[in-house]
């Protein structure tokens, strides 16, 4: 409700906020079922056509963002 109009979030709306990155980095198309950028980190690895280099960042990295 108030997301860009104060410093902090509650660990609900940063979760929600994360959910909605996630989507947003794996693009419309895609049939992730990640909800963190942890999660989509290791989905991405496990795939046989992702490298290193296209590794989304760590759920931490992203939240200092924040």
């Amino acid at each position: 409700m108030l997301f860009g109009e104060t410093d902090n979030l509650s660990e609900q709306d940063e979760a929600l906020a994360e959910k909605y990155l996630v989507r947003v980095w794996a693009g419309a198309r895609s049939t992730t079922t990640a909800e963190t950028f942890d999660h989509l980190r290791l989905e991405n690895y496990t795939s046989a056509s992702a490298g290193l280099d296209c590794l989304p960042l760590t759920s931490s990295v992203i939240k200092t963002y924040s």
